[in-house]
């Protein structure tokens, strides 16, 4: 529960070889989701061990700023062993690029943010969060095409729950 980080990495178009622009903290404990906006102005970043999520700017030269945004998930669900307090398990920006969805599995919760990239930030949206059945436990999503359904996959009981999105 310690802090992870989130690196920077330039690309060498020749070769593909890496090499390490900067590094910063993730926001918190064994992060295990990135996810870049549509615009490259920043990076969202779920921690699993620690329940949080955090969103990081992108510098124009691709270099990461430190944290502007972390917010640490809160409560428990049904299953003491897997469950006994937040595990973000995946953020992602909506297609609207408005907004961004986290799935929290120690929650059974898809979380909402309302995402401003002009600083950036992350704040609740309304409704704040979306409830899967309990024990569920949410690991990730991904939006229809046309962006009016949001696909969550429950690690814990194998099924999938299909919610109408309105941006």
């Amino acid at each position: 529960k310690g802090n992870g980080s989130v690196s920077a990495f330039a690309i060498d178009a020749q070769t593909g070889k890496l090499t390490l622009i900067n590094r910063h903290s993730s926001g918190g404990g064994e992060p295990c989701h990135l996810a870049v906006d549509a615009k490259g102005k920043c990076v969202l970043a779920a921690n699993y061990g620690s329940g949080s999520v955090a969103v990081l700017p992108i510098h124009a030269d691709g270099s990461l700023g430190a944290p502007a945004t972390t917010i640490q998930h809160t409560g428990s669900s049904v299953n003491p062993q897997r469950q006994a307090g937040p595990h973000a398990h995946f953020i992602c920006p909506a297609p609207d690029n408005r907004f961004a969805l986290a799935c929290d599995l120690g929650l059974d919760r898809v979380i909402a943010y309302q995402l401003d990239l002009k600083l950036p930030t992350l704040t609740p949206a309304q409704p704040e969060f979306a409830t899967v059945a309990p024990g569920a436990g949410p690991r990730h999503l991904t939006f229809s095409p046309d962006g009016k359904f949001v696909y969550v996959i429950n690690e814990m009981i194998s099924s999938i729950v299909v919610f109408r999105y309105d941006a």
